[in-house]
């Protein structure tokens, strides 16, 4: 994932996942990803790739993007 970047360009990584997603980053129910339920997908990738994690639900993710850099 870091290839086409390069470790030292990314400062983090922003996920949107569908369903129910704790604020620790747990996904605790995805009606698409049953086999996630239950798992804390941001602690594992942020100790894999050493930098700043935030799973979020995909919805909300797509809403923030809007807002910040969006059409308005």
């Amino acid at each position: 994932m870091t290839q086409p970047f390069g470790q030292d360009s990314l400062k983090g990584l922003g996920i949107g996942v569908p369903g129910i997603i704790s604020a620790a980053g747990e996904i605790l129910e995805s009606p698409n990803l049953r086999f996630l339920d239950r798992f804390n997908l941001q602690k594992t990738l942020a100790e894999r790739m050493n930098m700043p994690v935030r799973i979020v639900n995909d919805v909300n993710a797509i809403a923030w993007g809007e807002a910040l850099h969006g059409a308005g």
